[in-house]
């Protein structure tokens, strides 16, 4: 069996794709620019009477928007380029300039889910900034100036960053608690 698959004489039917990039702006300013993509492998008929072929988009989904230096949402922007409902989908994208103002540190997924969570939203839109969220952190974390007294925020996020784990024993010791 390859290393890639746990069962042979499989169809692939559907991939989705989430691809997020982060820019340096001028000013201690960052942009974060997300597309979520579905695509089906195979023709399919959509309820409205559309017809995908195989390999177009069903959904396809953009955003972006920029963060100052305290990870506040400072511009929004949401596109639909690809929709199994046209004319219907993309009028929720107004409602993402609801970012604006948001912080993204510990409950932001939460007041994610709460202002555009549901009918407030597009689940696929909303899926895709709790992911531009995470890769925002992961990106833009080195570059903020970090207060010693204050613990690492990425410290008990997984396994791997335990306090009571070995590497963080090993790297940020004065955050360790052993068992």
């Amino acid at each position: 069996m390859n290393k890639n698959q746990i069962e042979t004489g499989k169809q692939r039917l559907h991939t989705r794709d989430i691809a997020v990039d982060v820019f340096r702006l001028p000013e201690r300013k960052w942009e974060v620019f997300g597309v979520l993509k579905d695509v089906r492998a195979y023709e399919s008929k959509l309820k409205t009477g559309v017809i995908l072929s195989a390999g177009e988009p069903l959904h396809q989904m953009e955003v972006s928007f920029v963060l100052d230096e305290t990870m506040t949402i400072v511009k929004a922007y949401s596109h639909t380029k690809a929709s199994p409902y046209p004319g219907v989908c993309e009028k929720i994208n107004p409602a993402y300039e609801k970012l604006i103002g948001m912080t993204i540190r510990g409950g932001f997924k939460k007041q994610l889910k709460s202002s555009l969570g549901g009918i407030q939203g597009c689940s696929h839109i909303t899926e895709l900034i709790s992911s531009m969220a995470a890769v925002a952190v992961q990106a833009i974390a080195p570059e903020l100036p970090v207060a010693a007294d204050k613990k690492p925020g990425k410290l008990d996020s997984c396994h791997a960053l335990s306090t009571k784990g070995n590497l963080v024993a090993e790297y940020y010791p004065k955050w360790s608690s052993p068992k």
